[in-house]
Parts: structure tokens; C-alpha cells; sequence
């Protein structure tokens, strides 16, 4: 240690630069040669040695510039103090010596100086936002210099080159905590230095905003001055009775002096705006860098700021009609420089334009039409680019903005929703009370000198307004009352129950509500002062109370019983509906002034943090109380509420649901305790819209509910008329009773497959009216799109994109996939009950046309699947190729039976009902599948065959296109027999036979001469497959007895044996043919 000190107090007089000579010296030595190993080491303590020096260099210059700027910022910060706080009136000179194009060269190098100011201010800004960390920062790296021990000396210490190490080593280090403590000594300075500069800058900022603003009005008073000029010229040049070529010029010239005018407008509105949008911009965003620092330093308590950026966020804005006006004003422009070169080559070659049809004195009269035109043609266009350039600021300034709230929101739900807005409840909480109404009175005293309400000569109109509707509403109500037990009557009753009858109550209550939030609303636009300071608030007040008396006025009429909207048509219990509307009431009544006091306190000057933490807790606390006893009452009639879900899982209990909101608004009391006021209040609102949604989809789900039972018992009392007129029908002619026809689809499975459809799109539409609720404040579902399953790439038309496959691309693939199968097996029944059933179709013809939608449904939701879990369909189709091959040899007859399906759906070479012949089996068909078709033969069994057996075998239809078949039946007469005697015996047991068609005629043929017969045979047709049997029977019968009555035999084969005595007689042996 003695070593130490006495080296360094030996080499303390010398400087760094004598000490860098003499380690480039000894470097220099080692050029050109090999070092050894000990020369190597040598080598490396000189290098290191030099480093450390350079290093001391930059400490003792940074040291040396900390020092003066400790020196002079006392000076720097008494002067910014004693400069002027605001400049008071910041106008423009030498303005009127300027041309336009001065002025508007000057408003240019305004705007680059403005741009230069805002730049140095956001580096101000950011300055002193990392003026906090960087102290910290510089305290820990101070810290740990101080705590390291000192640099251990080399072993070989009485080496040259170890020696300088060490001392370089040593004095690097002191001036770096030198450098270190006197940057903390500046920070303070620095700091106060950089807000004066800052306020200062800030000043300046707004006074080059007033001049550009004076700028600006300055430029558009001349221009539009200069138009106003130019019209009043063409207005006093009178263009009537002069040439019609002249009168033409002269009114374009008017017209485009007219657009000019127009144009310079709307730059003074376009800039205006600007202006609005630009002072909303800056109010969000120093709310915003508020409470990021607030965050970054952990201040909890941000309540003020917290409001303030609230209600600075409004909801984006539509930059589309900014753009397509951009854009409108470009092409505009385009067409007006032709315009320009046409009137420049007519100004060109007067001689061949039109004004030689003009007299000669008229001639220089429309040579100076059309320089005037070329000339407004040049103020246009500069207009228009003015025009341009005030839209693109705006477009500019609106897409800030967006952002902005965007970044906002993601804020206030990532963070601020979770963080207290005030302090908890103490002792001194009843004071904060105190000191609420203290306050709140002396804003009440202070606003008496303006008078509260003020007559509105505009206010006849809305009143006769008012009366009319309140007649209309008369009218509608007695309509009601007194249709309404007939339409509930009419429930049930196909023949009179309509669905007008349920929408007919959903429409007139909300108009028969519409007299008293009616009366509000003309009460805050025409009769409330707006001169009053709280004007704003209070209009906002009464239109939320008009809504809400609106809303609990027309649920009231719904929820009456028994003819009403919730019990009469949507089985709601009557005792229930009482409760409900006694609640509703009670909430109304309660409930509604804590609301309106909660949004006076909010949107008025009183939002301070005592108010907020005194008067405004309290109408919470109030408010969440009132609404919890409310959820507690309604527990009472949980058995109504259960009969209204038919469920008998226990997360469908009205218990559960109803324990659970007192529960969370039992939590929500808490919170507001501890301080989370700002947070209550969002779950409150959110509690609010989820309600708002369960009753909206309720009243969706009834709606279709009532529709559905309609349609279905339409489509029952259809087929009843239909099977009633079959039956009908067939008694007129004599036949038995038609069989029932098979159907592919009952009733039973039509009522299934609608409801679990309308259940599951209503659950769908739930699910995604909350989703649009609660996606800005679930912050945490986005943590599934963090989660990579894994990568790919995709080829794109910019080449290979490397895209990840995350946990809610999954998710979203199965509920696609999960929900086009669950649509693919319920379709049916719905397109029975919304399309099939207004079509003529052909048997089977709809069968078709839903098998081929699932299909479609499937496949579809497969491809989609497919493409969200990253999977592209150039990768997969030599999968698919190999998957073919695979198919042809492994599963060729599943393939193919699959594929004879398609072609039986699209070629229909049978349907649902027909009869058919396949391979010997004979019957109806019922059912077609992917695999095989069910056909029920004459025995009432179903023989499944495969599909491919349609399409490669031989296939007998007897009712394709007319179920007319011919009936073949043969009979023999013996030899000897009149033919045409039993012919005509035939024919007329035919036509005695019912069921036997007349039109074809039956006919009765002698065919042949048989072995022992005389063969006939009788053709005739029946019009369905089920009579065949019936009429066979029938025509056999009465042949056997009309043959039988005139004479004539029906032959039978007869065999003659003749027995020859002899010697030579020998017994037939077993098989001889003599033995027939």
C-alpha cells in the first residue's frame, strides 16, 4: 500500500499526455519483432496502461465541462427567471409592404421554425422525463466504484510497465468518481434549467402559433379578398345582350371564380378544425405524459390526471373522408390543367378558335375573358394545393390523435384500471364530506347570478311536437291494450297466429314510452340557459335521464301481465314479470339521482381529488349498495328465473347467477373502500352493458323462439292439408287411402335441429356483444396470442414471410371447425322451415340440396381450419397427391362409394320416395348417405346399399318420372277354348277391378300355342307401385270366377301314358326319361 501511495504521489505531478508519450515510446520498441512470452505480457500491461489513460483524458475533460456548467447555470437560471412570463401580444410587422407571395413565404419559413421550436421542446421533454433515472443510475454506478476494492498490484510490481498500469489504473478511477459526483451535483441544476427552458420554449412556441395563426387569417383575407373583387368586377360587367360566345365565357368565368371562393372557405374551416384538433391532440397528450411519469416514479393516487385523460378520449376519428377529399382535390386539379392548356392553345391561336365568329370589336373583349380565366385558373389551383396542405395537417393531426387514444385505452386497461385513483377511507373521510359540500355549495351560490332557464322563441314548434306524439302515444296505448289478449289468445292457433302479433308489442312500447324523455330532451336543448356554467352538464344530465326513464318505461309495458310481451309470448312467469317491474321501479327511483349526481360531480370543475375521494365515493358507495340489495331481492324468485333456462345443470341456477352478482358488487363496495373508485366505476359500466347485451339477446332469442313455433306448426298443418287432400282424393275415386309418404325428415327433427341452431346462434351472438363490450378491458386475452406453437413460412407476393402459429390461432381453428360441423348436422331443419318449404321441389330435391350444403360447410370450415393453423395449400397438394395414391389402392371403395354419392345427388337417377329395383331387391328408397342409401323393401326391412352399386349395376326406377306401372298377367285356356270369348272376359274383369287405370286402356292378347294351353295375356297399368300387389290379386279373382261361370278352362299341363304288354317289356331304369 506504501508502494502505492508513493507511486502515485510520483507521478501525481506529472500529466497524462507525459505518461501516454512515454507508453507510445515502449510500444514503438515492440514493432517489427516477435515478442516472447514475458515480452507478450509486457507488451499487453503497456496497452492496457494506454487505455486507462485515454480513459483519464475523457473523466479530467468531462470533469473540466461539469465544473464550468456548474459556473454558469446559476447565471443561466437567474436570467431565464428574470426573462418576460408570456408575451403579451405577439404581432405581426411589416405586413402590409408584402405581396401574398411574401406573406406566404414567410408563413413557410414560420412553419420550419415552428417545427424546429416543437423538436427542441420534445427533446426537452425527454430530457427531464430521464432526468429521475439517470440519477438513480449515476448513485448506483457511484455506489459500486466505491464499494470495488481497489486494483490489486501485479505481481511483478517493480516492472516499468506494472507500475504505469497501476498508477493509470488508480488515477482513472478517481476521476471517474470525480466525473460521477459532479454529474450528480449538475442534475439539479440541469433539471430547473431545462423546465425554465422548457416554459420558455413553450412561450415561444405560442407566440409563433399566434403569428402563424395571424398569418394565416391575414393570407386568407387577401385571397379571399382578391376573389371577392374578381366576382364583384364580373358582376358588374353585364353579360346581357352580348354575343352568346362572350355570355358563355363570361359565366365560366363566374363559375370559377364562385369554386374559388368556395375553395378559400374551405381552407378557413380546414384550418380551423386543424387548429380544434390540434388543442385536443395537446390536452390528451399531456394528460398522457402525466400520468407515464406518475407510473414510472409509482405514484398510485393519479385520480386528476386519470379523469382528465379520460375524458379527453373520445372515439376515433374517420380519416376516410379526410383522404377521399385529398384525393377529389388532386383529381380536380388534374382536370383543371387541362382545362388550362386548352385555354392556352385557344389564347394561342386566337385566329382559329372561336372568336372569329365573333364581330371585331368583340374580339379583344374575349381575348380578355380568356386571360381573366387563365389567371383564375392559377388562383385555383393554389387554392386547391392550399387546400390540400391544410387537409393533409388535418389528416395528419386526426391519425395523431387515433393513435394517441389508442395508446390511451391500452393504458387505462393494462394498468390504471388496476391501480387505486384515490386514498383509502380514513378518519378524516367524514371531513373530506365536509369539505365536498362546501364546495359544492359554493359553486351552487356562484352560479345563481346566472339564471338557470330562459325562454326559446324556437320553443313552440318542439311543444306542438310533443303534443302530437303524446296523442300518437294515447292512441298506440289504447291500440295495445286492446288487441294485445287477442293476440295472446291467437298463440297456438295456426290458422290466426302471426308473427306481427309478438313484433307489433315490441314496437309500441318504445314509441308509447317516447312523451316524458321527449319533454326532457326539449327541456335541455331549448329551455336550460346556456350562458350557466354548468349549461353542458346539466343538458348531458338530462339526456341520460331521459334515456333512462325511456328505457324502464317501455321494459315496464313488456313486463305486464298477462297479455304482455314477456309473459304472454315469451312464457315468462306472471309472478316474476310483477317482481320485475316493482325492481325496475325501485331502481329507477333510487338508483337514478345517485347516477345523475355521480355525472355532475364527474363532468364539472368540482373533480378535485377531495371530491372525488368525499362526495363522489359516497353516491358510489350508495349507488353499488342500493343495486346489491336489488340482485338479493330478485333471490325470492329464482324458481321463476329457472323455469325460463329449462336447465337442470346447476351453472344455469338463477341462485348461482344472482349470488354471484351480489357477490361482485359486494367486491366492488370493498374496492371503492380502499381507494379503487376510478376501477369500480368501469365495472359498474361494464356490468351495465353486459346486462344491456343478456336482455338484448333474451329478446333476440324470444323473437326467433316465437318465429320458429310458428313456422314449424305452419309446415305441420301444410302436411296435414296435404296427406288430408291425398285422402280426399282418393275416396272421390273409389281407391283405398294413400300410404303415408317416407319422409326424410319428421317434425320431431326439424323442432331439434331449429332449436339447437337458434340456441347455439344466440349463445354466438352473446358471445360476441360481450366480446365488442369487454375486448378494451381484458387485456389479459391477449396473452394467447404471445403463446407460439410453432412457425412457418408462407409465401406471400413479397416473397417468404416467416408467420408463427400462436395458441389463439388454435383455439380459433376449433371453434371455426367445432361450429361448421355442429351447422352442417342442424342445417337441415332450419332450411326446411326458411326455404324448402316456400319451393316446389321435386321428391328428394331438397334432401339433395341440404346434403350438399353440409358438404360444403364441412369442407369449407376444414379449409379454413387448415389455413389458421398455418398449413397453405402449395405444401399440402403433394400431400394430397400421396394421400390420392394411397386412397386408390387402400380405401378405393369408401372413395368411390363416396363419390357415387355426389353423382346420385347431382345426376339424381333416384330420390327420397322413389321405388327401385337394384340387384334384386325391390323397395323405397329413404335415406342417402356418404356411404350407401337405405332403401326399406316390401317386407319393412332396411337394406343398406352401397352407392357405387347405383351407378355400375343395372338399376330399375319405377317412379323416376311416372309412377305408372304396367301389370303383366298371363293365363292359359285349354285347346278348344274360345280365344276371343275369354279376351273379352279379360278385359272386362280389368275394368271392373278398382285401381286399374283407364287411360292406358287394359288389353288382353292371345300370345302363343303352349305345350297344353292356349296362352293369353292381360296388360294393364296402376298408378303406384303399392297398388301392383292389390290389383293382381283382384284381376286373378275375377277371371277364376268369370271363366268359371261361362265355361271355359283355365288349362294345366296333362300327361298321357300308354302301356304296351309285351316279352320284350323291360322296368324303366332310375333316371330313364320314359319314367315322364
Amino acid at each position: 500500500m506504501l508502494i502505492l501511495v508513493l507511486l502515485l504521489g510520483s507521478s501525481a505531478w506529472a500529466g497524462p499526455d507525459e505518461d501516454i508519450a512515454l507508453i507510445t515510446e515502449r510500444l514503438a520498441q515492440y514493432e517489427g519483432k516477435t515478442p516472447s512470452p514475458d515480452e507478450q505480457a509486457e507488451k499487453d500491461r503497456y496497452q492496457q496502461a494506454l487505455d486507462a489513460l485515454q480513459d483519464l483524458k475523457q473523466y479530467d475533460a468531462s470533469a473540466a465541462q461539469l465544473r464550468q456548467e456548474l459556473e454558469t447555470l446559476p447565471d443561466d437560471i437567474r436570467r431565464l427567471r428574470q426573462a418576460p412570463g408570456e408575451v403579451t401580444d405577439p404581432k405581426l410587422s411589416d405586413t402590409d409592404a408584402q405581396t401574398l407571395e411574401q406573406l406566404q413565404q414567410r408563413q413557410t419559413l414560420q412553419k420550419a421554425g415552428m417545427l424546429d421550436q416543437q423538436q427542441a421542446r420534445d427533446q426537452l421533454q425527454q430530457d427531464t422525463s430521464r432526468n429521475e433515472s439517470k440519477r438513480l443510475s449515476l448513485r448506483d454506478q457511484l455506489a459500486q466504484l466505491k464499494q470495488t476494492s481497489e486494483p490489486a498490484a501485479d505481481l511483478n510490481s517493480n516492472s516499468e510497465a506494472s507500475q504505469l498500469l497501476q498508477n493509470a489504473r488508480l488515477r482513472a478511477r478517481s476521476a471517474q468518481i470525480q466525473s460521477l459526483e459532479l454529474e450528480l451535483l449538475t442534475l439539479p441544476g440541469r433539471a430547473e434549467l431545462n423546465e425554465l427552458q422548457l416554459q420558455q420554449l413553450n412561450r415561444d412556441i405560442s407566440a409563433s402559433t399566434q403569428q402563424l395563426q395571424q398569418l394565416e387569417e391575414l393570407i386568407q383575407w387577401r385571397l379571399r379578398s382578391q376573389t371577392e373583387k374578381t366576382l364583384s368586377e364580373l358582376q358588374q360587367n353585364s353579360l346581357s345582350g352580348l354575343d352568346p360566345v362572350l355570355q358563355a365565357a363570361g359565366e365560366q368565368n363566374r363559375s370559377l371564380s364562385m369554386e374559388l371562393r368556395d375553395t378559400l372557405a374551405g381552407i378557413e374551416q380546414t384550418s380551423d378544425l386543424r387548429r380544434q384538433q390540434g388543442a385536443h391532440l395537446a390536452r390528451v397528450d399531456e394528460a398522457y405524459r402525466t400520468i407515464s411519469q406518475q407510473l414510472e416514479l409509482e405514484i398510485q393516487y393519479v385520480g386528476t390526471e386519470l379523469h382528465r385523460l379520460q375524458a379527453g378520449l373520445t372515439r376515433p376519428l374517420n380519416t376516410t373522408g379526410t383522404r377521399a377529399r385529398i384525393n377529389q382535390l388532386r383529381l380536380q386539379n388534374i382536370r383543371l390543367n387541362r382545362d388550362q392548356l386548352s385555354t392556352e392553345q385557344e389564347l394561342g391561336g386566337y385566329e382559329t378558335s372561336a372568336g372569329l365568329q365573333l364581330p371585331q370589336e368583340a374580339r379583344s373583349q374575349y381575348r380578355q375573358l380568356l386571360t381573366d380565366r387563365l389567371s383564375l385558373f392559377g388562383k385555383l389551383r393554389d387554392a386547391r394545393l392550399s387546400l390540400v396542405a391544410e387537409l393533409s395537417s388535418l389528416l395528419s393531426v386526426q391519425e395523431n390523435i387515433n393513435e394517441r387514444i389508442t395508446q390511451a385505452r391500452t393504458l387505462i386497461s393494462e394498468q390504471l384500471l388496476w391501480l387505486p385513483s384515490v386514498t383509502p377511507i380514513q378518519l378524516n373521510w367524514f371531513g373530506e364530506l365536509a369539505d365536498s359540500r362546501r364546495l359544492l355549495l359554493e359553486r351552487w351560490q356562484k352560479n345563481t347570478a346566472e339564471p338557470l332557464l330562459r325562454y326559446s322563441s324556437r320553443l313552440a314548434l318542439p311543444l306542438l311536437g310533443l303534443v302530437l306524439l303524446c296523442g300518437l302515444a294515447l292512441l298506440l296505448l289504447r291500440y295495445q291494450r286492446a288487441r294485445q289478449r287477442f293476440w295472446h289468445q291467437d298463440i297456438g292457433n295456426v290458422l290466426q297466429d302471426r308473427f306481427v302479433h309478438t313484433a307489433l308489442p315490441l314496437v309500441l312500447a318504445p314509441v308509447i314510452a317516447l312523451p316524458l324523455p321527449v319533454l326532457l330532451l326539449i327541456t335541455a336543448r331549448y329551455t336550460l340557459n346556456p350562458g350557466h356554467p354548468d349549461f353542458d352538464v346539466l343538458a348531458f344530465m338530462l339526456h341520460i335521464a331521459a334515456l333512462i326513464v325511456w328505457v324502464i318505461h317501455f321494459l315496464r309495458i313488456w313486463l305486464q301481465a298477462p297479455h304482455g310481451l314477456f309473459v304472454g309470448h315469451f312464457g315468462v312467469a306472471p309472478d316474476l314479470a310483477r317482481v320485475l317491474r316493482q325492481r325496475l321501479l325501485l331502481l329507477g327511483l333510487s338508483c337514478g339521482p345517485l347516477l345523475l349526481g355521480i355525472l355532475y360531480v364527474y363532468a364539472t370543475t368540482l373533480d378535485s381529488e377531495v371530491m372525488k375521494s368525499g362526495l363522489e365515493r359516497l353516491l358510489m358507495l350508495s349507488l353499488t349498495g342500493f343495486i346489491t340489495l336489488l340482485w338479493g331481492s330478485l333471490l325470492t324468485v329464482a324458481p321463476q328465473l329457472n323455469r325460463l333456462t329449462q336447465s337442470s345443470h346447476w351453472w344455469f341456477k338463477a341462485e348461482v347467477w344472482l349470488g354471484t352478482l351480489v357477490g361482485f358488487n359486494f367486491i366492488l363496495l370493498i374496492m371503492m373502500l380502499v381507494g379503487y373508485v376510478f376501477t369500480s366505476q368501469i365495472f359498474m359500466i361494464l356490468l351495465l352493458l353486459v346486462m344491456v347485451v343478456c336482455l338484448s339477446v333474451f329478446v333476440a332469442y324470444g323473437l326467433g323462439l316465437r318465429w320458429l313455433l310458428i313456422a314449424e306448426r305452419k309446415l305441420a298443418f301444410d302436411r296435414a292439408q296435404a296427406r288430408q287432400a291425398e285422402i280426399t282424393a282418393a275416396r272421390e275415386k273409389n281407391e283405398d287411402e294413400p300410404s303415408l309418404s317416407t319422409d326424410y325428415l319428421n317434425m320431431q327433427d326439424i323442432t331439434e335441429q331449429s332449436r339447437k341452431l337458434l340456441a347455439t346462434t344466440s349463445l354466438i351472438l352473446l358471445l360476441g356483444l360481450l366480446w365488442l363490450v369487454l375486448r378494451d378491458f381484458l387485456p389479459a386475452l391477449d396473452v394467447f396470442d404471445k403463446l407460439v406453437l410453432w412457425s412457418n413460412i408462407s409465401s406471400t407476393s413479397e416473397g417468404d414471410v416467416l408467420t408463427s402459429v400462436t395458441f389463439k390461432n388454435l383455439l380459433f381453428a376449433a371453434l371455426l371447425l367445432g361450429l361448421s360441423i355442429f351447422a352442417a348436422s342442424n342445417l337441415p331443419g332450419l332450411l326446411e322451415l326458411l326455404i324448402l318449404r316456400h319451393m316446389t321441389l321435386n321428391p328428394g330435391t331438397g334432401y339433395a340440396i341440404t346434403t350438399l350444403i353440409k358438404y360444403a360447410l364441412v369442407v369449407v370450415g376444414t379449409f379454413v381450419c387448415v389455413g389458421e393453423l398455418g398449413l397453405q395449400w402449395s405444401k399440402l397438394q403433394w400431400l394430397v397427391a400421396a394421400l390420392s395414391v394411397g386412397l386408390g389402392f387402400g380405401l378405393q371403395e369408401i372413395v368411390a362409394n363416396f363419390v357415387s354419392g355426389l353423382i346420385i345427388l347431382f345426376e339424381k337417377p333416384m330420390r327420397i320416395g322413389d321405388t327401385v329395383t337394384i340387384g334384386g331387391v325391390s323397395g323405397t328408397v329413404t335415406r342417402i348417405h356418404i356411404r350407401g342409401t337405405t332403401i326399406v323393401d316390401w317386407d319393412r326391412k332396411e337394406v343398406i346399399i352401397p352407392n357405387k352399386t347405383f351407378i355400375t349395376d343395372q338399376l330399375i326406377n319405377w317412379s323416376l318420372t311416372d309412377p305408372t306401372t304396367r301389370v303383366v298377367i298371363r293365363v292359359g285356356v285349354a285347346y278348344g277354348s274360345d280365344t276371343e270369348q275369354a279376351r273379352g272376359l279379360m278385359e272386362e274383369a280389368a275394368r271392373e277391378t278398382e285401381r286399374v287405370l283407364s287411360d292406358p286402356s287394359p288389353e288382353a292378347f292371345f300370345t302363343g300355342f303352349g305345350a297344353s294351353t292356349l296362352d293369353l295375356e292381360l296388360r294393364l297399368f296402376v298408378s303406384a307401385m303399392s297398388d301392383r300387389m292389390v290389383v293382381t290379386h283382384n284381376v286373378n279373382t275375377t277371371i277364376d270366377r268369370k271363366f268359371r261361370h261361362a265355361g271355359l278352362e283355365i288349362a294345366f299341363p296333362q300327361l298321357d301314358v300308354h302301356l304296351h304288354p309285351g316279352a320284350n317289356t323291360q322296368e324303366p331304369t332310375a333316371g330313364d326319361s320314359r319314367n315322364d
